[in-house]
């Protein structure tokens, strides 16, 4: 092979510029995947994860607003944990939702069982059933 062919050769080859190197790093699927889902990791971050440690530190601490708190450990839950309001609290809230629950699920069962029958008025139960959930998307368009 002469000395000219070789130099042929390497001129024939295209040059690759940054760009292309770069669109063609973008391109691999890994990378794409990564970076397609990166904004919504990034707001997922932003609206939870920093509140949520944010809020764990608050509450180890005996942080007050316009003052530097000083780490408590868990002073605050003990506190909690022998506080009488506290356990009335937890029980009404334990006592409510076990009692909504009961009631939507048995009240869902026969409105859904009620609905499954061959009645007259069944186009206009099915009608009123939907209104609470239709009328308010119908009122936000006016």
């Amino acid at each position: 092979m002469a000395v000219g062919d070789r130099i042929l050769e390497g001129a024939g080859a295209p040059r690759v510029g940054a760009l292309e190197r770069v669109r063609t790093w973008w391109e691999q699927e890994h990378v794409f995947g990564y970076g397609l889902i990166l904004p919504a990791l990034l707001l997922l971050v932003c609206l939870v994860a920093y509140p949520f440690g944010m809020a764990i530190y608050f509450s180890l601490s005996d942080y007050w607003v316009g003052s530097p708190g000083s780490f408590v450990g868990l002073d605050n839950y003990r506190a909690l944990l022998g506080n009488e309001v506290f356990h009335q609290t937890l029980r009404n809230s334990f006592v409510f939702t076990s009692i909504a629950v009961v009631l939507k699920t048995v009240l869902g069962v026969w409105l859904a069982l009620l609905l499954a029958r061959n009645l007259r008025l069944k186009r206009l139960l099915r009608g009123a059933v939907l209104l609470p959930w239709v009328i308010p998307t119908a009122l936000s368009t006016l």
